[in-house]
């Protein structure tokens, strides 16, 4: 995370940052609702105001507190207090009620839509929509990698070690080509 002085320094940087010689991406804070640590439920309070009956585990939503959890080393037994399905915890970041509650309170604010922070600059107007229609496709890996097979007889050959190094992770990384 990112702190900045100022709204000016903030839509800087969205504009996107290169650090250590990389392009970094930035994006605004997207504020989680606070989920209760006593009933699990994303209500704006907290354990110390709750005013549930007893503790709701976040594992499993038994009714006991979350330390005490016996599924806790088993995710296939974790169940949602939230939205009452199995195949994950309350406090799972895929939990369709967590990302309903993002939603909505991505929707409620004032700003909302707009990829920088709105200032008297028109630039800052823009909504990321707009952005999004104007914005050219992302490069494939093939336009950037290119490069690396065309070079010319005398020049050096590709190799596997070369595209590894100028790939950015090794999720990206392709299998070896034998070059004749």
């Amino acid at each position: 995370m990112l702190t900045l002085n100022s709204v000016d320094q903030a839509n800087q940087a969205l504009k996107g940052l290169t650090l250590a010689n990389r392009r970094v991406l930035v994006r605004r804070e997207i504020e989680e609702p606070k989920r209760c640590a006593r009933c699990q439920r994303y209500d704006r309070h907290f354990a110390r105001e709750c005013t549930a009956p007893h503790d709701i585990c976040a594992n499993c939503a038994g009714a006991h507190p979350t330390r005490d959890c016996g599924v806790a080393d088993d995710p296939n037994r974790f169940h949602c207090a939230n939205c009452n399905e199995k195949g994950h915890a309350a406090w799972d970041r895929s939990c369709p009620m967590l990302r309903a509650k993002v939603r909505l309170g991505v929707h409620q604010k004032a700003d909302s839509g707009f990829r920088f922070f709105v200032t008297n600059a028109p630039e800052t107007w823009i909504s990321e929509e707009d952005e999004l229609a104007r914005a050219p496709p992302p490069p494939t890996v093939w336009s950037q990698i290119r490069h690396h097979f065309t070079a010319s007889e005398s020049g050096p050959t590709a190799t596997q070690s070369r595209l590894d190094a100028f790939l950015a992770t090794p999720e990206q990384s392709i299998p070896a080509i034998p070059l004749e």
